[in-house]
């Protein structure tokens, strides 16, 4: 785990750096199935894992039952300040699901078929963030 903190605003109007060679953004599939080696965005409450202790069952919840390992990072992380974000390396998926919210149910093991890097932790990546109300 990395927190990564940003002090000053981005200038994003008058920078010419690109960000990376090529960025694909998508707004369908599933975070933990159909993004794989790509960073993942976790943005969704200030306290990492969201309600995945108690209430809550929607893409942040659902993603760290499913990779177990994550909710660690509760443990280890205070409160997200809006200029914070986690940075979690190696995660590993033990669970297969169906449905999402109320309809949420275990749907057996999944076996992890993602690649690992020279230090053996597994190549996901989650950046978690709190999404700030505008």
């Amino acid at each position: 785990m990395l927190l990564q903190v940003l002090n000053d605003d981005p200038k994003w109007q008058s920078s010419d750096v690109k960000l990376v060679k090529e960025l694909r953004v998508s707004v369908t599939g599933r975070i933990e199935k159909d993004a794989p080696n790509m960073l993942h965005a976790d943005f969704a409450n200030m306290y990492v894992g969201g309600g995945v202790l108690s209430s809550g069952c929607v893409q942040e919840e659902i993603l760290f039952v499913l990779c177990p390992e994550l909710i660690v990072s509760r443990l280890l992380t205070e409160v997200l300040d809006d200029n914070e974000t986690l940075v979690i390396t190696g995660y590993q998926r033990f669970s297969d699901y169906v449905g999402y919210g109320w309809s949420f149910r275990w749907n057996g093991d999944y076996v992890d078929s993602t690649g690992c890097d020279a230090w053996g932790r597994h190549t996901t990546q989650l950046v978690a963030m709190d999404a700030l109300v505008p």
